[in-house]
């Protein structure tokens, strides 16, 4: 299953050839006054794993002052156990540092069309990487910095499809955990093939609430209002 679900990289890490991935859920909020905010989760399967591939090279131990080398070392990814980047996960602590989680998507001036492919940003890197607020929270090696996101979200267009894209995700990444001063110095890259939308979810379900999300959404007659353990979501109608 982690394989259908999709892949993530680190580049320079001991795994060129990505990480499965264990869970990825994309979903957004409608806020009163503002529009539809994004929020994406990824977590991987544990590191231990996957073998690294034949005949790497783990760094060599002189070189551990090297604030390269945790990225390097087999083992020090192994004692972090798994990745997960997300904004719905991390969303308690961002509250908690003056932030909101996610990121705009849509506003009535700029409405979400999925009938042609996305490409969207957030959170542009601060200068230091221990500033807040973040957009999205993430464990890699230790709780770290992510910034600079970039989606490009693509429709599919087969049977079924309906509410689905493919998503690259990709961002900087900076080792804040380890107290690295390198900034926002390794990257990832996530690739999702076939990736549902888990819909917009609502405050309320007041008339003027619904009406105010539609007027986000290009075509509003595509979504319908569902009830989801109590709460209010427009969800894309199935084909």
């Amino acid at each position: 299953m982690s394989e259908a679900i999709g892949r993530v990289y680190f580049p320079g890490n001991p795994w060129p050839d990505g990480h499965p991935l264990e869970t990825f859920e994309w979903s957004a909020r409608f806020v009163p006054g503002s529009g539809i905010w994004f929020d994406f989760h990824l977590e991987t399967i544990e590191f231990r794993s996957i073998d690294p591939p034949e005949g790497y090279e783990e760094p060599p131990e002189e070189d551990y002052e090297n604030e390269r080398y945790d990225w390097e070392c087999t083992d020090l990814w192994h004692n972090y156990s798994r990745s997960i980047i997300s904004s719905s996960f991390y969303a308690r602590d961002i509250k908690d540092a003056n932030g909101k989680p996610g990121f705009l998507a849509a506003t009535p001036a700029n409405p979400l069309d999925f009938s042609e492919p996305l490409d969207l940003t957030a959170a542009p890197a601060p200068e230091d990487p221990n500033d807040w607020p973040r957009a999205f929270g993430a464990y890699i090696l230790g709780h770290d910095a992510v910034a600079d996101h970039r989606f490009e979200l693509t429709p599919l267009k087969g049977p079924g499809d309906r509410g689905h894209c493919s998503v690259g995700w990709t961002g900087k990444i900076a080792l804040v955990y380890g107290g690295s001063t390198l900034g926002f110095a390794f990257e990832f890259r996530a690739e999702v093939p076939r990736a549902p939308f888990g819909g917009i979810r609502l405050p309320d379900g007041e008339p003027e609430t619904l009406e105010a999300c539609r007027a986000c959404l290009s075509d509003p007659e595509g979504f319908e209002t569902v009830e989801v353990d109590g709460e209010v979501w427009m969800k894309p109608k199935q084909n």
